[in-house]
């Protein structure tokens, strides 16, 4: 195809000069340039580089939203009647050690008739100063003997928080006893808990 267009400029160049009665007319030959190869390379270039710069700028901003997960445990040791009544429900207060270690309350929302089934909402702060947001849990038990109770299915669910914690989740669950003859309370946590890479 370029051939065959040089040729027919070449050819119409040739007819013009000689037409007009010999007189000679200049017609301006037309020079096709191809493009070199190197430089269509080279138009590609920003192209690829602004592809490069989107891509890792998405993957530093779904790192940065990545949790960190990291399993935990400790000892929980609270006095029943802690601080005394909250909305007319009773308290525990006590410490809490290992991972989030601090101190905690307890308030004892609603109990069945046999007290083997307890809702309680938890009141969390850690060492630090930071807050522990805890859904609302129940402790499942069972009397080993006269008022003390074994607590054998407690579940409790991390749902954020302050400082580090504030877009933590966590699954946590204890074991322990309570003896209501002295009022003393000692459970047992282990769980995972992960924190929000934003933080």
């Amino acid at each position: 195809m370029f051939g065959a267009l040089v040729k027919m400029a070449a050819w119409f160049g040739h007819e013009a000069g000689n037409s007009e009665g010999g007189r000679s007319i200049e017609v301006p030959f037309i020079y096709l340039k191809r493009e070199p190869r190197h430089s269509q390379e080279g138009s590609m270039r920003p192209i690829i580089h602004c592809f490069g710069v989107v891509l890792l700028a998405v993957l530093l901003s779904t790192a940065s939203l990545a949790k960190t997960c990291t399993t935990v445990g400790g000892a929980i040791l609270t006095n029943l009647g802690g601080f005394g009544l909250i909305d007319g429900s009773p308290t525990t207060l006590g410490v809490a050690t290992g991972d989030l270690r601090g101190g905690l309350g307890v308030q004892i929302l609603s109990a069945s008739p046999d007290f083997t089934t307890i809702t309680v909402q938890h009141h969390w702060v850690t060492d630090d100063g930071e807050t522990l947001n805890f859904d609302q849990a129940t402790a499942h038990g069972a009397f080993v003997a006269t008022e003390l109770l074994a607590i054998t299915d407690y579940k409790v669910h991390l749902s954020g928080g302050t400082g580090r914690f504030a877009n933590a989740t966590g699954d946590m669950s204890a074991i322990g006893e309570v003896d209501f003859s002295t009022g003393h309370a000692i459970l047992r946590y282990s769980g995972t808990v992960c924190y929000g890479g934003s933080n």
